[in-house]
């Protein structure tokens, strides 16, 4: 069979459009493979922080407002929620609502990046100083750990 013009254009034609439909073929499944990861991947990280450092101020917070009516940190993060000792007067709690994800039958907020069903397993206390922080060190999608927020 005898190649003439119009048969080359023809291949040549083909050719393109073989590779075109290649081209779009890769792009497409990387385009997916993107789309996948950042579905797994991405939420999932930014989520976990969101969440985690907000129950963390939650906490805080709660913290704080005690100090503020009783004059004093509270002995631990359970008198946020229920208080049994001296001047119940002053005690204008709970310092926390019991919503969303919560340790036990508590009202603090679980940690994202902890296991157990104990406070202690979850968050660090000190009455002395009401400082608050992370049982559990975490790197941040930032970099930065759990624990020294």
């Amino acid at each position: 069979m005898q190649v003439n013009d119009h048969n080359r254009r023809w291949l040549l034609f083909l050719s393109i459009l073989k590779l075109a439909g290649m081209l779009a073929g890769v792009v497409l499944v990387g385009f997916l493979l993107f789309i996948g990861y950042a579905l797994i991947k991405g939420p999932r990280a930014i989520k976990d922080d969101d969440y985690g450092t907000t129950n963390l101020y939650i906490i805080r917070n709660g913290v704080a407002t005690y100090q503020a009516d009783m004059g004093a940190y509270p002995a631990s993060l359970a008198a946020l929620y229920k208080y049994s000792g001296p001047n119940t007067k002053r005690w204008k709690g709970p310092y926390l609502k019991r919503e969303g994800a919560v340790i036990g039958d508590t009202a603090i907020p679980v940690n994202p990046y902890a296991s157990g069903s104990s406070i202690a397993s979850h968050w660090i206390y000190d009455p002395k100083t009401g400082t608050v922080c992370s049982a559990v060190d975490a790197v941040l999608p930032d970099g930065k750990h759990f624990r020294d927020l």
